[in-house]
C-alpha cells in the first residue's frame, strides 16, 4: 500500500473516532448535563471555533477549562437548550465559571 493511502485511511478512522465521542457526549450531557461534562473532560476531547470554523481535536492532557467548556457548549449540534441553560444557571463555582466563559464567546456587536 503507497503511504497516501495509509495516511488518507488512518484520517478517515481518527476522524470516526471522534464522531462517535462527539454522539456520546451529545447523548449523555442531554440526560445529566454534569455525566456528559465528566465524559467530555475524562475523555480529552475539545472542539472549539476559531475563525468561524469547528475545529476537533483530542488533548494530550484533560484539562477541566471553563473556556474549552463553554465553546462546546455553544457549537455543538444536538444539545438539548434547556439542559445547557440548566447547567449555566447552576450555583455550582465551576458551572458559574463556565456560564462567565460562555458570555464572553457570545458576539454581540452589529446587532
Amino acid at each position: 500500500m503507497n503511504v497516501h493511502l495509509l495516511k488518507e485511511l488512518a484520517s478517515i478512522e481518527k476522524q470516526k473516532v471522534l464522531k462517535m465521542k462527539v454522539e456520546q457526549f451529545v447523548l449523555l450531557f442531554n440526560k445529566n448535563a454534569d455525566q456528559g461534562i465528566s465524559y467530555l473532560v475524562s475523555s480529552g476531547l475539545v472542539w472549539y471555533l476559531n475563525n468561524e470554523e469547528i475545529l476537533i481535536t483530542f488533548l494530550k492532557q484533560t484539562e477541566d477549562d471553563p473556556a474549552k467548556i463553554a465553546s462546546v457548549l455553544l457549537v455543538t449540534e444536538g444539545l438539548n437548550k434547556e439542559t445547557i441553560g440548566d447547567y449555566l444557571g447552576s450555583h455550582k463555582e465551576k458551572n458559574k465559571n463556565v456560564l462567565r466563559a460562555y458570555c464572553h464567546l457570545l458576539d454581540f456587536r452589529n446587532l
